[in-house]
């Protein structure tokens, strides 16, 4: 027998469906990766939300199992406020790869990448956009080096870490690219289609990783970035970040099977024993200083060996 209550109800919820209107699709996702930043994630959203009012705007927290329950916190947040969303992923780690695999998940024309830790100012997000927009650039990076950028307030050695890094990558590709170590940027989805089968994926680097593998130069713009620092958690930086970084280098130089892997790792482990040795007591603050030095070790192993080759 036919239940007119619920047939006229269930008729009643179809046809406001049918009238719904469609969620906007998104324009831009900002891919955030994450590890063990659950208590920078409510401000990253709410800062994120009031740089970009008036744009479609999305935002995917690609989070590696985090213990301290990142993950599950983003889902809270995404039950109220439908643009934000998490992937948890078990069983891999990486920075570059979380941004890879965030960026496949959207299909918004414009891609973003930004930290979680707040040392990035979401403020930047709209002069990046609109350069996009107007078609002035098709990857346009948030850079701490040129007029109106600034490190912030970062000690001596952590400063030296990032010019000696800077330095190492300095190619024809990178050309007109201040800081190439930057992990806030923006780029249009062709760029990633583009790039994407041929990425390293490797280590933290993921803009480096993108412009050392375009097979053609891409249109950059650069706009001011003031680093901040980081409010809560700690920061990632250690030997295996230096020897992932290192390796990067060489597989664009040298293709996949490259005898250098077999050198670098001997920088990197002058690097650990630095940060070990930096971080106690004794070392204080010189674990960025230290970290410096392996790079350096390891570049220098890396040009003995091809001299011998």
């Amino acid at each position: 027998m036919l239940d007119r209550a619920n047939w006229s109800s269930t008729a009643a919820y179809d046809i406001r469906e049918m009238f719904r209107p469609a969620p906007r699709a998104a324009e831009l996702t900002i891919v955030v990766p994450s590890y063990n930043e659950r208590e920078n994630i409510d401000e990253l959203v709410s800062r994120v939300g009031e740089a970009l009012v008036g744009i479609d705007w999305e935002m995917i927290v690609v989070d590696d199992d985090s213990p301290d329950g990142t993950a599950d916190h983003v889902r809270s947040i995404g039950r109220r406020d439908g643009r934000v969303r998490v992937i948890r992923r078990v069983g891999r780690r990486g920075l570059s790869s979380a941004c890879i695999e965030g960026m496949l998940a959207s299909s918004a024309p414009v891609l973003a990448v930004m930290d979680a830790d707040l040392q990035h100012d979401p403020a930047v997000l709209p002069s990046m956009l609109s350069l996009v927009r107007e078609d002035r650039a098709e990857l346009v990076v948030a850079s701490r080096h040129v007029a109106g950028g600034s490190i912030g307030e970062w000690g001596a050695g952590r400063a030296l870490v990032s010019r000696v890094a800077s330095g190492l990558c300095r190619s024809r590709a990178t050309k007109g690219l201040s800081d190439p170590m930057s992990g806030f940027f923006m780029l249009r989805r062709r760029v990633l289609d583009d790039t994407v089968p041929h990425l390293s994926g490797k280590g933290f680097k993921i803009l480096l990783d993108i412009v050392l593998t375009s097979a053609r130069p891409l249109r950059i713009r650069e706009v001011p970035l003031v680093f901040a620092m980081r409010k809560h958690g700690a920061s990632k930086l250690g030997a295996g970040v230096v020897f992932d970084y290192l390796s990067l280098l060489a597989e664009k130089k040298f293709g996949r099977l490259n005898p250098i892997r077999l050198i670098a790792p001997a920088g990197a482990v002058a690097a650990g024993l630095g940060v070990a040795w930096g971080t106690s007591a004794v070392g204080g603050a010189a674990a960025p200083a230290a970290v410096a030095a392996g790079m350096v070790a390891a570049l220098l192993c890396q040009r003995r060996s091809i001299a011998r080759q």
